[in-house]
């Protein structure tokens, strides 16, 4: 094995035929068009029988032409022999001549090459790693050859730097008679070094994202088969047959809170002051336990009032029964007309008493009231119920607390933009089971489901202004308790059906199509 030292051709005609050689092989940017005047027009530059061109890839060595053949067969014996020759050798990034004469390459080489021999049996093999070369050659190599850019190692301390990246083996083989090592190694070198940039442009331009697509629109394109316009106008047919045919779940988005599907809601009984609470948020309560009580002054008046008038005519009732049963136990017996007078007082006097008795009655069961019971047995689900009631002044009617059982079905409480809730209605009046899907915000990673139960008939219109339909939907069985807290919020998509796919994703902007622009 040499390692000889590289030289540039001399001869005007040798220079001409090299510009040819530089010419051809940048010329295209495939790789198999590359390696293929590689070797073709290679084999006659360097004067060799036969040439074959591997690339370094991280599967390894693979072989990507061959002289003479328009297609290579890597299952091939020889095919075979080249790949694990340059597996073997091609670490090196030397130029190795393989003529029978000692080499001093190591053990594991040597081995390779005498088995690449035994398959080729070619008398004399030259193989040249191409480089890309990222600075200047100069200097000597180790072995005293002026081809330090070919081996990798020169006195520059540029050089020594950065090692040259490996893009593959030119391979040169002799079976007819031997040449001068050093002038083979010269021209196997020239060739490597004159097809390395176009290899690694090929390269470069193989490996870009969508290059087979592209070339095929080309292709079709300078061929005249399909013009452009044509190519955009299938595109463009395949896009909305696509749109208008594949159908995907129609879902509308809704926002809204969790809540026991069993509530009652507490309302003040009579205009009065709180003064006294027996329950806290979140404390669970019985059915008709106290929840609060409540002070009104003018009801304490009243009764007082009322009270001492039901005396007052007691006592007058009284009197005129005793004074009756003196008259008759004396002897003194009025006349007719006094009889009929003091009877009719006493009539009177008893009508006051059923009318003060019905009226205290009446204010004691007023202020029987003020003290206020659980409707049902729950949780008080009213927040800070201290700060918003103890000792506050209310009106009749006013609410103040919230009973829900928590231990039992819960429902999703939802407000719908009025834009979507035609889509809701139709599928709730189809029969069906309409699903909700919905994620908490306390658990935005978990998402559960519920089924519509009900959409109001009517909208509303919110603080801003917008207009929205009141959902409701009972949450399923199997969600889990962490997740239920009253009050928390959620966000839902309620199925509507399948629809086309474009549709589903242009419903917004067909809506303001349909209400902004047409209407």
């Amino acid at each position: 094995m040499h390692q000889p030292e590289p030289i540039s051709p001399a001869s005007a005609e040798a220079d001409a035929r090299w510009n040819d050689f530089v010419r051809r092989v940048h010329a295209r940017l495939d790789v198999e068009a590359v390696g293929f005047v590689v070797v073709n027009d290679g084999r006659v530059l360097v004067d060799c029988d036969r040439a074959a061109l591997l690339l370094a890839e991280r599967r390894g060595p693979r072989l990507v032409a061959a002289s003479g053949q328009e297609v290579v067969d890597r299952r091939s014996n020889v095919a075979g022999a080249w790949e694990t020759f340059a597996t073997a050798a091609g670490a090196t990034l030397e130029t190795l001549v393989l003529d029978g004469s000692p080499t001093t390459t190591g053990p594991i080489v040597e081995a390779a090459a005498a088995a690449l021999v035994d398959v080729t049996e070619a008398r004399q093999t030259v193989f040249v790693p191409i480089l890309r070369l990222n600075e200047k050659p100069s200097g000597k190599s180790a072995h005293g050859s002026t081809h330090g850019s070919t081996n990798g190692s020169t006195n520059g301390p540029a050089a020594l730097d950065q090692r040259p990246e490996c893009l593959g083996w030119f391979i040169g083989e002799r079976f007819t008679s031997l040449a001068p090592s050093p002038v083979l190694a010269r021209q196997a070198e020239q060739v490597a070094r004159s097809s390395a940039s176009a290899l690694a442009n090929a390269l470069h331009y193989e490996r870009l994202p969508l290059r087979r697509l592209g070339e095929a629109i080309r292709r079709q394109s300078e061929r005249k088969i399909i013009s452009r316009t044509s190519i955009g106008l299938v595109i463009l047919g395949a896009v909305v047959a696509a749109l208008s045919l594949i159908q995907v779940e129609l879902k509308v988005e809704a926002r809204g809170t969790l809540e026991p599907h069993v509530r009652r809601h507490v309302f003040a009984p009579a205009e009065g002051v709180i003064v006294g609470l027996d329950v806290k948020h979140g404390e669970d309560v019985k059915e008709g336990g106290r929840l609060l009580s409540m002070r009104r002054p003018e009801l304490n008046f009243e009764l007082t009032r009322v009270g001492g008038e039901l005396e007052t005519e007691r006592r007058r009732l009284l009197s005129m029964e005793a004074a009756r049963l003196r008259g008759a136990v004396s002897g003194n017996t009025p006349g007719a007309a006094e009889r009929m007078r003091l009877t009719a007082e006493e009539e009177e006097v008893r009508q006051r008493l059923a009318g003060l008795q019905s009226q205290h009655d009446e204010l004691v069961e007023q202020r029987k009231n003020l003290e206020v019971p659980a409707p049902i047995g729950g949780r008080v689900l009213t927040w800070d119920v201290e700060r918003r009631l103890d000792g506050r002044p209310v009106a009749k009617g006013r609410q103040l607390l919230t009973i829900g059982r928590v231990d039992g079905p819960w429902d999703l409480e939802l407000t719908l933009e009025d834009r979507y809730a035609g889509y809701v209605r139709k599928a709730h009046e189809r029969g069906e089971a309409v699903a909700v899907e919905f994620v908490a915000a306390s658990s935005s990673a978990e998402t559960q489901g519920a089924v519509l139960t009900k959409i109001a008939a009517r909208g509303e219109v919110d603080e801003q202004a917008e207009a929205t339909v009141q959902v409701t939907a009972a949450v399923d069985a199997g969600v889990p308790r962490d997740l239920l807290h009253p009050g928390a919020a959620v966000t839902a998509k309620i199925h509507c059906g399948r629809a086309a796919v474009g549709y589903v994703w242009l419903v917004d902007v067909i809506h303001f199509v349909r209400t902004r622009i047409l209407f």
